[in-house]
């Protein structure tokens, strides 16, 4: 009777909720608004190919080249703030073991005074703009960036050139910065960024790119006067510079105060760059045992598609599939049952209760790139977090659940539609110029991501993932992998997707 009555008013409630249209001389007809799934295709999701309609429109943006190749561009939209990123082609693969660290300590020394400027002064500047002043190191690129109210974007662009331009580097400056730099490379806290310099390194071991983006620290001492100078002079010239504007700025402005303050840097690009040659793989496996870390890290790095490679986008969406995962949001205590997840590798976590944290990292450069994760957990699982990411990598080569694109793709667009921080806008317009020469409208990036389909996404983990070589990184109570820890068909074999199940239920 319950169940009667129930239907019931649900059949009540769906003839409330039509449109009824009648047309002259014709029966009444009724357009059903809700209980049908006449217009529902693949969970209700856009066809791929498709977006949504706020995704359509464009935010106005150009690229200017001046007359000493440095490149402006500028991305308009509404904003309480606007930023400017100066992005510099002058990382730490450019260094050799002589100048290792040069990078770092130049981006630390344009802070502490100019032919103009004391270090107060400059302080007092940054503050005086109303925004902030952040710097980010990078292996092949260093980004600079300045956020400032919008009435003030002549001061903050002029600022940004005379740092970047007229820095003093004086010996005084460089030997007070010593001891602050070394402790930093030596008291590095950050688990992840652990693993991730240490996966760069065990990857391309014979290449200059795998050595620690700060610096060798027992290079330190040896960093003088002449080495930054002759860095900063070699690698900040025009060719290498582009300088970003996100939030309301005007685009002829915004060229015309560049073209002023960056003028004065060389138009003559390097002839001879060192480390320039593509880096080969040395795909192998680093353990660093430490029995008084509370858990285990682990970190599993595939060779990837660069910036260039046709396969950017789809590896970068893989990133979006595989997501982060947290054992306080993703396990029992929020869901019924751990196989409620639409993410594969988190229905598999969440039967580990003691595996704490999972991380997707892609990092792509503009000759090569590497993509993996990162787990932290309980040693006991150490051999589960060690051949899971492999395994489930290697498995979308075959088969990936149409719920995990559909999840991924609306995350993709949501993170388009809620650009609204200028900072970071920026930093992604002057990364997109430097390695694209152009940046990608966000309607065009939406289209490309809604049109990678499971077959397509199956063939590119194909090529990039399936029966591949691969890096791994250990570090902590890592005891029970001790005997493993050498690289052997026992890893490879984790790349073969189920067919490496025997080997994660060991």
């Amino acid at each position: 009777m319950f169940l009667r009555n129930r239907l019931h008013s649900l059949r009540n409630l769906a003839r409330f909720s039509t449109i009824q249209t009648t047309r002259p001389g014709a029966v009444e007809a009724r357009v059903p608004l809700q209980f049908t799934k006449r217009n529902l295709s693949e969970f209700g999701e856009l066809p791929f190919g498709d977006i949504p309609e706020a995704l359509k429109y464009d935010r106005p943006t150009a690229v200017t080249t001046l007359d000493n190749g440095v490149r402006v561009a500028s991305e308009y939209f509404l904003s309480p703030l606007s930023s400017i990123t100066v992005s510099v082609n002058a990382g730490s693969r450019y260094e050799t073991l002589e100048t290792s660290g040069a990078s770092n300590f130049i981006s630390k020394l344009i802070l502490r005074g100019t032919e103009s400027k004391t270090r107060e002064q400059i302080d007092d500047e940054i503050d005086s703009l109303g925004g902030n002043f952040h710097v980010k190191l990078g292996r092949e690129i260093q980004t600079y960036t300045i956020s400032f109210e919008p009435q003030n974007l002549d001061r903050a662009v002029n600022l940004l050139g005379e740092i970047l331009g007229k820095s003093l580097f004086s010996a005084a400056q460089i030997e007070a910065e010593k001891e602050a730099i070394y402790k930093e490379q030596v008291s590095m806290d950050d688990q992840a960024r652990v693993i991730t310099e240490a996966a760069h390194y065990t990857n391309y071991r014979d290449h200059f790119i795998g050595q620690p983006v700060l610096g060798i620290r027992e290079n330190v001492p040896n960093i003088n006067e002449e080495i930054l100078k002759a860095h900063h002079k070699t690698h900040f010239v025009g060719p290498n510079i582009i300088v970003a504007g996100a939030g309301p700025i005007n685009h002829e402005n915004l060229a015309k105060v560049v073209s002023s303050a960056f003028g004065s840097f060389s138009s003559q690009a390097p002839t001879h760059v060192n480390n320039a040659e593509k880096p080969f793989a040395t795909h192998s496996i680093i353990n660093m045992r430490d029995d008084e870390l509370t858990n285990a890290n682990v970190g599993v790095f595939f060779n990837a598609p660069s910036w260039s490679d046709p396969d950017f986008l789809p590896v970068y969406f893989f990133g979006k599939i595989l997501g982060d995962y947290r054992a306080d949001r993703y396990t029992g205590a929020h869901l019924n049952t751990t196989q409620r997840q639409y993410n594969q590798i988190h229905m598999f976590l969440g039967d580990l209760p003691d595996v704490q944290i999972q991380k997707a990292f892609y990092f792509p450069y503009s000759d090569t790139a590497i993509f993996g994760n990162y787990f932290v957990g309980n040693e006991v699982y150490l051999h589960q977090m060690a051949v899971l990411s492999q395994m489930i990598l290697s498995e979308y080569a075959s088969f990936i659940n149409a719920a995990e694109v559909f999840r991924a793709r609306a995350k993709v667009f949501n993170e388009l539609l809620s650009q609204a921080n200028s900072a970071k806008v920026s930093k992604d317009v002057a990364t997109q110029v430097q390695y694209w020469g152009r940046r990608m409208p966000r309607s065009e990036f939406a289209r490309r991501i809604s049109a990678l389909e499971p077959g397509l996404l199956n063939r590119v983990a194909q090529r990039n993932f399936w029966d591949k070589d691969l890096s791994v990184v250990l570090w902590g109570p890592t005891h029970l992998l001790d005997e493993s820890a050498h690289y052997n068909r026992y890893w490879k074999r984790s790349t073969l997707g189920t067919f490496a199940m025997m080997y994660y239920d060991q």
